[in-house]
């Protein structure tokens, strides 16, 4: 098991990636709204529960498409001189370079409307989802603030906490004292031992 600060870096680790989950969640599937201009300039939103958007299109002011161009002017297109027709030789090779071309051509681009993409969670739904986020925040929250509070040191002063430094170090000074004893009794007992032992063998 580990520490209780190596606990509460973990705890830390991971309420933050509580907090990116949930902010992704609600960007996510919160409800779509609708932007509409007026003929005074204002804006207005309208939301839309069920996920879906109102049409609107390209040429409109709300979509911030640009008005249909003019006509272009027939008189400066018809004053143009008739092309030369190209020789019969050069034809086909002119074909087989457009039919080549057309063929290496990139695919056009997918409608975003055809790729499936998952329902949108109903209205009821997505506030049940958002109770359940700020639940486990909560949760992890506190959770936190309890490794906070079983921390040593903490509710002492910094005079007891050197004090009790102090203690330890003399504390580990005798144990170390004692462990050297006890290693010098060891080699006495292996001195005896080994004696006892040539003893037998000349026997």
């Amino acid at each position: 098991m580990a520490d209780r600060l190596t606990q509460l870096q973990d705890a830390l680790d991971e309420l933050a990636t509580q907090f990116y989950a949930s902010i992704r969640y609600i960007s996510t599937n919160h409800p779509s709204s609708t932007l509409s201009i007026s003929a005074d300039g204002t804006t207005s939103f309208s939301a839309n529960n069920n996920g879906t958007q109102n049409p609107v299109s390209k040429g409109s002011p709300a979509s911030g498409g640009a008005p249909s161009p003019p006509a272009t002017d027939l008189v400066s297109t018809q004053s143009q001189p008739p092309s030369q027709p190209a020789p019969r030789g050069r034809k086909k090779s002119k074909d087989k370079g457009k039919k080549k071309d057309k063929d290496n051509s990139p695919p056009p681009p997918q409608d975003p409307s055809d790729i499936n993409t998952p329902p949108l969670p109903t209205p009821a739904q997505f506030q049940l989802d958002q109770r359940e986020l700020a639940r486990d925040l909560i949760l992890k929250e506190q959770q936190i603030e309890y490794l906070i509070s079983v921390l040593p040191g903490i509710g002492t002063s910094e005079v007891q906490q050197l004090e009790r430094l102090r203690v330890l170090e003399r504390e580990l000074r005798d144990a170390e004292v004692e462990r050297l004893k006890a290693l010098e009794e060891k080699e006495e007992v292996l001195e005896r031992l080994d004696g006892v032992i040539r003893g037998l063998r000349k026997v």
